[in-house]
């Protein structure tokens, strides 16, 4: 996906590839911005966001027709859904912990932030559901109880303090 975009940001002038010849290697191909491509994005990066902000999930719409579904299913779709929700919460915290010692990296720790507190809803929300199905323990995730490389065991959420970085 990441190189049919820049083959596209290559074709509208906006980007140029190199090949580089490598040694033991197959080659490769390095990409940078043209000076047409900084306009682009200086321009860009000054208009207003259209159309607000969109979010669509394959897990929502499969949720929503659930009473179509097997029996079992929902708890099976609800504990994938946790487990997605927990490794990608992990990831954003390790991000946001790297990206805090780089004073350059303030607005990408902050993104990063907004993603693990977005992930952090999310499992609060399973919860929620798991609760008002009654679903019983043995059909939650069991990664919600598997303890995390660290002392405490996971909570499915990440601790962090009042400036965004994580408690460990």
């Amino acid at each position: 996906m990441v190189y049919r975009e820049l083959a596209r940001l290559e074709t509208l002038g906006w980007a140029e590839a190199d090949d580089v010849a490598q040694e033991r290697l197959p080659d490769k191909r390095t990409w940078s911005s043209t000076t047409q491509g900084k306009q682009a994005l200086a321009d860009w990066l000054t208009r207003p966001v259209e159309g607000g902000s969109s979010f669509r999930s394959g897990f929502l719409l499969k949720f929503m027709f659930g009473a179509r579904m097997p029996p079992g299913a929902i708890s099976s779709l609800l504990a994938e859904y946790r487990e997605s929700l927990q490794s990608t919460a992990t990831d954003l915290a390790a991000l946001a912990q790297r990206l805090s010692s780089s004073p350059h990296a303030s607005t990408g720790r902050r993104a990063a932030l907004h993603g693990l507190r977005t992930a952090e809803a999310r499992l609060a929300w399973l919860d929620e559901v798991e609760a008002e199905l009654s679903l019983p323990s043995a059909e939650r995730s069991a990664d919600a109880a598997e303890p995390q490389p660290t002392d405490r065991a996971w909570s499915g959420r990440v601790s962090t303090t009042p400036s965004g970085r994580v408690r460990r």
